[in-house]
């Protein structure tokens, strides 16, 4: 049989849930919109002149235009998952994913690994929603605390 990898399938053995409570949920909810709010988008191409480059532009100011700071997708994740990691979650309970949108083509977004389920934390929207339930074709995935460690997410046998 045939299926598909999903984010939660392919985590590591390093990877860590957290409970899905109110206060949680709070904070995931708070983060995902003060980021989205902080940050305007923009291609990497248009800040830095580079076809990629990934950055904390609120961290570090990276990505600063005239005062309003600048960023594309995967900015938004490391900005989330610096300031979930700041807040007291476990570096094992984030992990970045790469996925295609129809909408706007290659995308990254945050996971949240959550007792009950997997969660993405997205610029696109100001909704926390199951991986399952979030329009994206899934393609790699960090797979563990690292972010340098990463799986595809290909069909597999």
């Amino acid at each position: 049989m045939i299926g598909l990898a999903t984010p939660a399938s392919t985590a590591s053995s390093n990877t860590r849930r957290i409970s899905s409570d109110a206060d949680t949920m709070a904070l995931l909810e708070s983060v995902n919109r003060q980021v989205n709010r902080a940050l305007r988008w923009r291609s990497d191409q248009e800040i830095y002149g580079e076809a990629e480059r990934w950055a904390m532009p609120l961290s570090d100011g990276a990505g600063t235009i005239d005062g309003q700071i600048y960023g594309d997708c995967e900015d938004y994740a490391l900005e989330k998952r610096a300031a979930l990691i700041r807040a007291g979650l476990p570096p094992e309970a984030l992990a970045i994913a790469i996925v295609d949108s129809y909408a706007t083509g290659h995308h990254a977004v945050l996971i949240v690994r959550l007792d009950g389920a997997d969660v993405v934390l997205d610029n696109e929207t100001p909704w926390i929603l199951p991986w399952t339930e979030a329009p994206y074709t899934w393609r790699a995935v960090q797979s563990g605390p690292s972010l340098l460690e990463w799986r595809s997410l290909a069909l597999i046998p």
